[in-house]
């Protein structure tokens, strides 16, 4: 009769021999000593990100203070952005609005029937699009300002 104990492999070997298996696995196998490289990585990167990278990852440089640091700030934040904007364009000489490059008032109605068309680009935005609305952009877009 054989002994049950002695057929049971006890915990150090059998993580030895889990150890060796996969060390030949990868070794035979350049793509899985690869994958195992990265995914070490990945994980070490995850585990001392704090050490790596000591900053708020929820800070993030506004792009206003980015396009003109020196630039005075508004009452409302908000507001900064499309100012700044609206110096750059004019500054590198984009032409002031849809009416700049030859629309005008009677040629909205062209321009909505045109871009309502446009149901591939239209179907992304987060809510319906109507003539109504169309019409108030282009309106609004003939002079910037």
């Amino acid at each position: 009769m054989v002994h049950v104990a002695a057929t049971l492999e006890t915990p150090e070997r059998a993580s030895r021999t889990f150890i060796e298996a996969t060390r030949r696995m990868l070794a035979a196998n350049l793509n899985a000593l690869v994958g195992a490289v990265l995914f070490i990585g990945v994980v070490l990167v995850a585990i001392f990100a704090q050490l790596i990278a000591p900053h708020d990852p929820n800070f993030q440089e506004p792009a206003d203070r980015l396009l003109a640091p020196g630039a005075e700030r508004p009452s409302d934040p908000a507001e900064h952005l499309p100012r700044v904007l609206s110096e750059l364009m004019r500054d590198i000489d984009i032409p002031n609005g849809i009416g700049a490059v030859g629309f005008g008032e009677g040629d909205i109605g062209a321009l909505v029937d045109g871009a309502m068309k446009q149901q591939r680009l239209l179907a992304t935005c987060p809510r319906d699009v109507t003539e109504d609305d169309l019409a108030g952009i282009f309106s609004r877009s003939l002079e910037l300002w």
